[in-house]
C-alpha cells in the first residue's frame, strides 16, 4: 500500500511502520465494510466455536508485506493499521503457503512477537490461521485463538472458505480504493 510512514523512530528501528489513519480516512467510508464483515463473521463463528481473539491481516497488493487491520476480543472490535515485520513471521508463511494452519499448543508459537500479541493472550491454548483468497490469490489472513485446545480440531481446509468469500471481496475493494486514492 502506498504512503506508509513510520510512526516513530522506535517503529522505524523495528521495521514496523504504520499506515496513516488519515490515509485510510481519505478513502470512501463505505470501503471500511471489511471491518464490519470481519466483526460479523467473528461473532457468528464465536457462537459455534470458543473464539477468544481474532485478527484480520491484509496482504499489500504490491508486494508481500502484511498489515494488521482489525482485531476482535470478547466481542469488541478494533480497527488498526500496523505493518507487520517479516522476520520470523508465521503469518507470512501461511500467506505464502495458502493453506490453513492450526496449533493446539500455543506455548511454542513460531511467529514473531507482534503476531503473538495480536492473536494470543495468556489463556490461549489453540489457534488457527486462514488465508483469505480472491481469484486464487491470498489477499489476507484471519486468525482465531481459543482457550479450548481442541477448538479448531474439526476445521479442515475449506471450512472457512465459504465464510470468507464476501470478506475477500470487501478487502479487494478497500485495497483498490486505497491504491487509486494515492495515484
Amino acid at each position: 500500500m502506498p504512503n506508509i510512514e513510520p510512526e516513530s523512530q522506535k517503529q522505524r528501528d523495528t521495521g514496523a511502520p504504520w499506515i496513516s489513519p488519515a490515509l485510510i480516512e481519505s478513502t470512501n467510508r463505505s470501503s471500511l465494510d471489511y471491518s464490519d464483515e470481519f466483526a460479523s463473521l467473528t461473532r457468528k463463528l464465536s457462537r459455534q466455536l470458543p473464539v477468544r481473539r481474532a485478527v484480520l491481516v491484509f496482504r499489500e497488493p504490491e508486494g508481500n508485506r502484511l498489515v494488521a487491520m482489525a482485531t476482535w476480543c470478547g466481542g469488541e472490535r478494533r480497527t488498526l493499521s500496523l505493518r507487520l515485520p517479516r522476520e520470523s513471521s508465521l503469518f507470512a508463511h501461511v500467506a505464502e503457503d495458502g493453506r490453513d494452519y492450526a496449533e493446539n499448543f500455543c506455548a511454542c508459537f513460531s511467529g514473531n512477537a507482534f503476531e503473538r500479541r495480536l492473536l494470543l493472550d495468556e489463556d490461549s491454548n489453540a489457534f488457527i490461521l486462514h488465508p483469505v483468497k480472491f481469484d486464487g490469490g491470498v489477499v489476507g489472513l484471519m486468525g482465531f485463538s481459543s482457550d479450548d485446545p481442541s477448538a479448531f480440531a474439526t476445521c479442515d481446509d475449506g471450512f472457512f472458505d465459504f465464510l470468507t468469500a464476501d470478506l475477500a471481496v470487501k478487502i479487494v475493494k478497500f485495497q483498490r480504493q486505497l491504491y487509486s486514492a494515492n495515484r
